[in-house]
């Protein structure tokens, strides 16, 4: 059980386990007096695979079709994940599944290479994937000093696809180390698994 007052109005838990239910329930405090508790409330953290199947209907796809492509695809980064294989994993999600739903986050429609062809439904995947991809980066650490000695010796290389991604400092699988993969690196400055 957890008890804690916080002073935002938002509360964000982290390292909540797959196929888990979990029980809540809030009150408030202003000052000195505080309000009597909700109704208890639950949900279920659900996998990618599941969200993506339980949201997303076949019509929200180009081809409804790919709604079983989509969803395969999700499954193979979910496998790879349970087997410990986070870079390729991670490459997948940034270099396939991504750009088939990150249309409207970027340009604020779909654009030609989305799967999805509503920003609702890619509204309702785009944050999951990004989920994904954070818990994926923090298992990837840590990020500190030595990792980022590995960094600076691939700084500003532009043939990291043949050379295993430059030891996996291209964070964002452009081919290059550049700015913007110094920004995801800084993200996730001295985060990292134990």
């Amino acid at each position: 059980m957890l008890a804690l007052y916080i002073i935002d109005t938002s509360y964000k838990f982290t390292d909540l386990q797959l196929n888990q239910q979990y029980f809540y329930r809030v009150k408030t405090r202003v000052q000195t007096s505080q309000s009597g508790w909700s109704n208890i409330q639950s949900s279920t953290q659900n996998t990618l695979f599941d969200a993506a199947d339980n949201l997303l209907d076949a019509n929200n796809f180009k081809d409804p079709n790919q709604k079983d492509s989509f969803l395969e695809k999700i499954q193979v980064v979910e496998t790879m994940i349970e087997q410990g294989n986070y870079h390729p994993a991670l490459k997948k999600l940034y270099n396939d599944i991504l750009k088939k739903t990150d249309g409207c986050e970027n340009e604020g429609a779909p654009d030609k290479n989305d799967w999805l062809i509503t920003c609702e439904a890619q509204n309702q995947i785009y944050p999951l994937i990004m989920e994904t991809i954070d818990y994926l980066m923090s298992q990837m650490g840590p990020y500190d000093l030595i990792s980022f000695s590995s960094f600076a010796e691939y700084w500003m290389n532009t043939d990291c696809a043949t050379s295993n991604d430059c030891g996996g400092t291209d964070l964002d699988f452009s081919g290059s180390v550049d700015a913007t993969d110094l920004k995801i690196f800084c993200n996730y400055w001295l985060i990292g698994n134990d």
